[in-house]
């Protein structure tokens, strides 16, 4: 399975560590990969057969007809349809930069991994500010290095992935967090995805996946402490007290639903085709298989048991 060092997939790290791939009969190995791009293409060349990552070069992948399909949501909120808070903007001391004040962004430079969540992330801020990306200088910067720019003000901000934020705020002196998710027309959950052949040929390994992933996710919600010590032993820099601040703004509910469409539909293909990241009128249906993770929602209701219900019209079918 390939993910990235982000907090938001320690359902797979738990998975691992609490025995949950052994217990459903899997031999399991979780690759850290650096961002979504990578991912993409571990999982495309069958490297791994499984990924988490965001809905950006997810979608990005499907448009250019990429064996990938989302199976499940790796963190996000099948009732809703707005969802970043794993996301922040991080500025430098002195870098001007002020807390809630998007309009001071204009003429600095921030660092992030162009062509992955964050950039659209960015976009979208300033978009709210009454900006755009022209207004602004956008530099490429990993997340394993957003730290060492911001120490070394190579970079007035940085966009990250938590626990990110809050492990600058630790080990960078005068770092601040500008904003805390709040993109009003950014759309991003994470997803675990397949290898389309891989989902066609292995129906059962892939439910046996996705009930080990279940299991972890709803583990996490009930230990969240627990969760975030997981964190720590896949995560560079990241102390226990930290994960668990950085824990409190994800959302583990793997459930995919209708929510999830038309969030991709109001919000973030509409993005994407703006980028030309997607042809318009791109169906992000197409993007998705909803059926296994349903069997298994069916098969063991206890995993999911703690989550909000879902009104019937909401269900994916």
């Amino acid at each position: 399975m390939a993910t990235a060092a982000a907090i938001d997939h320690t359902s797979a790290f738990s998975a691992l560590e609490k025995g949950f791939f052994k217990k459903h009969n899997l031999t399991a190995q979780v690759k850290k990969y650096p961002t979504g791009v990578e991912i993409t293409n571990a999982v495309v060349s069958g490297e791994a057969q499984f990924g988490i990552l965001g809905s950006y070069a997810t979608l990005t992948a499907v448009a250019k007809d990429l064996p990938v399909r989302v199976i499940a949501i790796g963190h996000g909120d099948a009732t809703k349809t707005h969802y970043n808070a794993n996301q922040a903007l991080v500025a430098a001391q002195g870098s001007g930069i002020k807390p809630g004040k998007l309009s001071t962004l204009k003429g600095k430079k921030i660092g992030l991994p162009l062509g992955a969540s964050p950039e659209a992330y960015v976009e979208s801020l300033l978009s709210q500010a009454g900006l755009s990306r022209k207004d602004v200088e956008l530099a490429n910067v990993l997340p394993a290095d957003a730290l060492t720019a911001l120490k070394q003000k190579s970079v007035d901000a940085v966009a990250m992935f938590e626990p990110g934020p809050h492990i600058a705020l630790e080990k960078v002196p005068g770092s601040k967090i500008i904003i805390q998710g709040k993109a009003a027309s950014w759309y991003d959950p994470g997803v675990i995805v397949a290898n389309s052949s891989y989902l066609r040929k292995n129906p059962k390994a892939v439910e046996q996946f996705l009930v080990s992933i279940a299991e972890a996710q709803r583990w996490a919600r009930t230990n969240t402490g627990e969760a975030a010590e997981i964190a720590t032993h896949w995560i560079d820099n990241l102390s226990g007290p930290t994960a668990e601040k950085a824990i409190k703004n994800i959302r583990f509910d793997m459930r995919l639903s209708a929510n999830v469409l038309d969030g991709y539909r109001q919000s973030t293909v509409p993005f994407l085709e703006g980028q030309d990241k997607v042809p318009s009128g791109f169906n992000p249906a197409k993007a998705v298989d909803a059926a296994p993770l349903n069997k298994v929602r069916v098969q063991y209701p206890s995993h999911f048991s703690d989550l909000a219900p879902l009104p019937e019209s909401e269900e994916l079918k």
